[in-house]
C-alpha cells in the first residue's frame, strides 16, 4: 500500500543506512552517524564512529546502484569495523552504560 507513495531513492538510503547501524550492531544512543547522497545516478554512503570524548573519529565511504543499498551499507559497517570501529563502539557502550548505573536506585 505504502510503494504507492514512497520514493525510491529515500527507500535505498534509508536501507543502506539501517544495514550499516545493523553490520556495527548500533543504534541511536552511539556516536555513529551517516549521510547517504547520489550522483549520476549511484548511491553513495557516508559514514563515521566518533568516541564519546571526540578524540578519535573512523570515516567509511562506499558508492554503488540503488538496487545494492543493503550490501552497501553492509560493506559500509564492515569498513568501519575493520578500521577499528568495534573497539571505539565498545568502549563508547561501556562507558555510555556505566553513566546510567548512576542513576539507578
Amino acid at each position: 500500500m505504502l510503494q504507492a507513495i514512497q520514493c525510491p531513492q529515500t527507500r535505498a538510503e534509508v536501507d543502506a543506512e539501517r544495514a550499516m547501524m545493523h553490520t556495527l550492531g548500533a543504534g541511536c544512543s552511539l556516536p555513529v552517524g551517516a549521510c547517504a547522497s547520489w550522483k549520476d545516478g549511484r548511491l553513495t554512503l557516508q559514514a563515521q564512529v566518533t568516541s564519546l570524548d571526540g578524540q578519535e573519529r573512523i570515516i567509511a565511504t562506499e558508492e554503488g546502484p540503488a538496487e545494492t543499498a543493503a550490501d552497501l551499507g553492509v560493506a559500509t559497517g564492515e569498513a568501519l569495523k575493520t578500521q577499528g570501529g568495534t573497539r571505539i563502539l565498545e568502549t563508547s557502550y561501556r562507558e555510555f552504560n556505566s553513566h546510567f548505573k548512576l542513576f539507578k536506585s
